[in-house]
């Protein structure tokens, strides 16, 4: 999940610190929650990078385009 949100980061030039901010995110996330199904993981990774875009970019990316980016995986 990290090498596809790299990917993402890396295609739609953001900030290194947002990819940093979103790693952590979802670090946070599974010390406390060990139970994540594998289909719930591109949610997981959408959620923290519209979380840390929101926190480190000026012009943050809308929830519309970051479900672009997963090919309408997610609703």
């Amino acid at each position: 999940m990290i090498d596809w949100l790299s990917e993402l980061h890396y295609k739609y030039k953001f900030k290194p610190e947002t990819l940093y901010v979103t790693v952590g995110i979802i670090d946070k996330f599974f010390m406390y929650n060990r139970d994540v199904k594998k289909n719930e993981l591109q949610c997981l990774g959408v959620t923290a990078f519209h979380i840390a875009g929101k926190y480190e970019e000026i012009y943050p990316p809308d929830l519309k385009s970051i479900i672009k980016m997963t090919a309408n995986a997610l609703t």
